[in-house]
């Protein structure tokens, strides 16, 4: 099962080999909190703000010459873009994140999903199901009972 159309959305990216100070600036143009690192289309760790305030900042390094690299969290946990929502649910519940990396077959970065637009999802999916349910109760309260013939001319 792949995900519905439109989930996967582009994701911000930045090199493995770039500043945090760039970092930083791609994050704030795009009002975002994190940037998934890549190496060769490949997925290699995720940077966030917080990363850049803890690991940087307040260990006063140079934003300029601290590499992404040394500053990133390199545990990824992502998906196959054949995998689909319930498998994102799974992820995201079991490593408690909010966003997962979209990848192909091969691990070439793809997209990103976020919990944000599965939870809007499911919404519509729901809405459209309920849909469905209120139609059919419709369509029994207005059918007529059934005429039942009383025996002995009661």
């Amino acid at each position: 099962m792949s995900f519905p159309e439109g989930l996967v959305k582009k994701p911000r990216t930045i090199g493995v080999q770039e500043n945090a100070m760039d970092a930083a600036r791609i994050m704030a143009s795009y009002g975002i909190g994190s940037l998934i690192v890549i190496d060769a289309d490949r997925p290699v760790g995720v940077v966030t703000d917080r990363d850049l305030a803890l690991k940087v900042l307040c260990n006063e390094l140079d934003p300029e010459f601290c590499m992404v690299g040394d500053c990133m969290n390199d545990e990824v946990v992502s998906i196959c873009e054949e995998e689909g929502t319930t498998k994102a649910i799974d992820l995201m519940r079991r490593y408690e994140i909010r966003r997962l990396p979209v990848v192909t077959k091969e691990g070439r970065l793809v997209g990103i999903v976020s919990s944000d637009d599965l939870i809007i999802s499911l919404a519509h999916d729901l809405t459209d199901l309920s849909s469905v349910i209120r139609t059919e109760i419709s369509q029994e309260n207005t059918k007529k009972p059934p005429v039942v013939a009383r025996l002995g001319g009661e």
